[in-house]
């Protein structure tokens, strides 16, 4: 069984980027790029660049676009999994939330690949690089 969501698997690369106005971003989401450059806590939606998880908290509720930044790393992390399967390895996985991962791709983004799978997490390598 794997460890809780959030927890890293594989090493990655450690970069900071400008917080959207609006969002509240808590260290061990997995984040995103939006189509404007700037980070957002990851959800269901198309467009939106998958590039790791957050390595601290940010809080840009009450700010503009880029008021605030947070440093985020790449790498390889579980994730909460819904109808993941065993067989699924080297698949894409997709967003179904900032914890969790599918293998539906339908209003989602690419998170990347599984790596690893059991009934309740899997492990999915992020390169935000590709």
């Amino acid at each position: 069984m794997m460890e809780r969501a959030g927890n890293q698997k594989v090493s990655g690369i450690q970069m900071n980027a400008p917080v959207a106005a609006g969002e509240f971003i808590k260290k061990t989401d997995m984040v995103a790029l939006n189509q404007e450059g700037y980070l957002v806590k990851a959800a269901k939606a198309e467009g939106l660049r998958v590039v790791g998880i957050a390595t601290d908290n940010a809080d840009n509720r009450m700010g503009t676009d880029g008021a605030e930044a947070v440093s985020f790393t790449s790498g390889g992390f579980v994730f909460n999994q819904e109808g993941i399967k065993e067989t699924d390895l080297m698949r894409t996985a997709y967003i179904k939330d900032a914890a969790t991962v599918t293998t539906s791709s339908v209003g989602s983004s690419v998170v990347g690949k599984i790596m690893e799978v059991d009934a309740t997490c899997a492990a999915v390598l992020i390169q935000p690089y590709r």
